[in-house]
């Protein structure tokens, strides 16, 4: 195997504020919500690239619901293949 480090995904983990709703973040940042996170009260919103990841970082932490956002990275050895490509 390769070195032991996170592999950067497309996904932002986004814990949010009690009583916050996750379609109305994603109403206000244009950004797409994905699915509940494990993480209590936080859901995981998704962009097309890497790329797309810092600007929308940026708008979700400035958002009034959101507690605190950051790009979920997949830990390799999870018995994952360690890059997964995004289809479209």
């Amino acid at each position: 195997g390769g070195p032991n480090v996170p592999v950067p995904t497309v996904e932002i983990i986004v814990r949010m504020k009690p009583n916050v709703v996750a379609s109305d973040i994603a109403k206000r940042t244009g950004l797409t919500a994905t699915r509940k996170s494990l993480i209590n009260n936080a859901w995981v919103f998704s962009v097309s690239t890497l790329a797309d990841v810092p600007a929308a970082l940026a708008k979700l932490k400035k958002d009034v619901g959101v507690l605190e956002a950051f790009q979920n990275r997949q830990l390799p050895g999870t018995r994952t293949k360690a890059f997964i490509p995004n289809d479209p």
